[in-house]
Order: C-alpha cells, then sequence, then structure tokens
C-alpha cells in the first residue's frame, strides 16, 4: 500500500463535509459503529493496525469535529494519544495526527472501568448498548483521557507488584 494512505471511508467524508467524524482502529468496528449510528456521524478508520497510523493521511479531517475512540488496552492508548517508542522519540496518535490536519476540536472515548482489555465499539454495540448515548456520556478532552489512561496504567501496575509481593501459593 502506498504511504500515505487515505482512511478507510475517506471519500465520505468529501461528500458531507458537516459531519462530526469518529475515528476508531478497524474496518470493521468503523462499519458496525457506522451502521448503530446511521447519518449521526462519519465513521472512519485507518489501513494497517496501530502501526498505520504514522503512515495515513488525516489532512481530509481538517475543520471537523473529530473523536477517537480507542481500544481498551495500551495498543488502543498508544494509537489515541501516541507513545515513546524503543529509541524515546515520541510517535504521534491520532490525538496529534488530526490535531495537526487542522480539525476543529477532538475528542477522545474514554472506556468504562473494568471493560476487558480490548474492550471496543463493536463491544459495546454485541452488548446491546447505546452507542449515542454513551459517544455523549464518554467523550472528553485529550487530556482527561491522557488523565484516566495514567490512572488506569498505575492500578494495574499496583496490582501486578501486589502479585509478585505474595510469591507462590502453595496449595495442599
Amino acid at each position: 500500500m502506498n504511504d500515505p494512505r487515505p482512511l478507510y471511508r475517506a471519500e465520505r467524508l468529501a461528500q458531507e463535509p458537516e459531519k462530526n467524524v469518529i475515528v476508531v482502529m478497524g474496518e470493521k468496528k468503523a462499519d458496525a459503529l457506522q451502521e448503530a449510528l446511521g447519518d449521526g456521524a462519519i465513521v472512519v478508520s485507518w489501513a494497517g493496525g496501530d502501526n498505520g497510523r504514522g503512515s495515513t493521511d488525516f489532512s481530509t479531517l481538517r475543520g471537523r469535529d473529530v473523536i477517537v475512540w480507542p481500544d481498551a488496552d495500551h495498543s488502543g492508548r498508544s494509537a489515541a494519544l501516541g507513545e515513546m517508542d524503543p529509541q524515546g522519540r515520541f510517535r504521534q496518535g491520532v490525538v496529534q495526527l488530526t490535531e495537526a490536519a487542522g480539525a476543529t476540536s477532538i475528542k477522545v472515548i474514554v472506556p468504562p472501568d473494568g471493560v476487558e482489555k480490548g474492550w471496543d465499539a463493536a463491544d459495546l454495540l454485541n452488548q446491546g448498548g447505546d452507542a449515542k448515548a454513551f459517544i455523549a456520556e464518554r467523550a472528553v478532552s485529550p487530556a482527561e483521557a491522557k488523565r484516566h489512561f495514567d490512572e488506569v496504567e498505575r492500578v494495574r501496575e499496583k496490582m501486578i507488584e501486589r502479585h509478585r509481593s505474595q510469591g507462590p501459593s502453595i496449595s495442599r
């Protein structure tokens, strides 16, 4: 695939310039969420999974109100908010890429506490959730989303450390 890659459903963005945009990780999720939302927004994705975001043309999001819906795991957080690579360089997430493209506003969906790793828009729909209400309730600023994900990570690390300090259990 040639770089930069177009967003999945980029053609719809040109046809409906007034619509808000939701960015998810994966075409199947984009299709499912688009069906649930109908004409309420345009749901897009990028090709190549987490690693493909840096090779994607986000310029079609210029002037748009954008909501990023990450998966509820480290990869989803990184894809949305960016991450440090092994060499210590910051690798932009979709938030930074859409901001650089000129999006008017950007929000990030914060997953509910306690969902399983990888939980996403498709899981909400499979559980019978109301996507419109969920988005309205859970879309926050990128800074607020970062605070949430940082807190989830701190709790996870404490649980791992507590488990390690208890050592192996012996049952008879």
